[in-house]
């Protein structure tokens, strides 16, 4: 992390103002439950932290897209004293995306209703102008099914890509996103039957993220193998896992 920020500082004063077409940001998912309880020993206010974990990385595994770092999300956001409330407001979208060099970002909120049902609302915004181009709302009864779970998971990215595509068309841009991550869906779904691990992973993984942002670097470590060992297939525990352990040695 401390890299991240030199990098992200050199970078901005050498290409300050540039936005990428094939650059997003996730921003965060506001918690408006209506049910307060746990999955297993977790409360569901890990969501929070979760969805944009798991959407970066599947529209990162689905596509092209180069996904600005959370990390660097969040401190811009404090940093320009912007509310996820302003990110509508057409000049303080701009401001956003300028600073960002995203050309899109996406946000929204969630419900969990019951032990197993939630509803995601999500918010496909166009930085450049502030529009609010593509929204759409996804529920979803999961009850610890990795297969229900991934449904819902792959209606709500498939349906991101969806506005990301119509963004980059007002441009002129052609990218056939919502194929890419239909594709990437088929494939992942091949092997959840036997992932049984996979929505506690999503859980431990939002555990994992706090533990990084708190700088507690070796704790977060030691739970991105929890997550590894209770979902092996998890790419991105393996990789983040690995990170941190070299940093934490030096």
């Amino acid at each position: 992390p401390p890299v991240i920020d030199i990098y992200h500082a050199v970078r901005d004063s050498l290409f300050p103002g540039t936005m990428d077409i094939n650059t997003i940001a996730v921003g965060d998912f506001e918690d408006n439950s209506i049910y307060q309880g746990k999955f297993k020993d977790y409360d569901f206010s890990r969501f929070e932290r979760a969805l944009p974990h798991l959407i970066s990385a599947d529209l990162a595994g689905a596509t092209p897209l180069k996904i600005v770092d959370r990390q660097r999300t969040g401190q811009l956001l404090k940093e320009i004293e912007l509310g996820q409330s302003g990110l509508v407001n057409p000049e303080e979208a701009v401001r956003f995306g300028q600073f960002l060099g995203a050309h899109t970002f996406i946000f929204g909120q969630y419900m969990v209703v019951s032990r197993d049902e939630v509803r995601i609302d999500a918010r496909v915004v166009r930085t450049e102008t502030g529009e609010v181009i593509f929204t759409h709302s996804v529920t979803g009864r999961f009850g610890g099914d990795p297969e229900k779970f991934m449904e819902m998971e792959r209606e709500l990215v498939t349906v991101i890509a969806q506005g990301i595509e119509e963004v980059a068309a007002l441009t002129g841009v052609s990218m056939p996103l919502q194929g890419m991550a239909s594709s990437f869906f088929d494939g992942k779904a091949a092997g959840m039957k036997q992932r049984t691990g996979y929505v506690e992973a999503q859980f431990l993984s939002a555990e994992a993220l706090e533990l990084e942002d708190a700088g507690k670097y070796r704790e977060a470590q030691q739970v991105w193998e929890r997550v590894r060992s209770i979902d092996p297939a998890n790419e991105v525990a393996s990789v983040r896992a690995q990170a941190l352990d070299a940093f934490a040695m030096n």
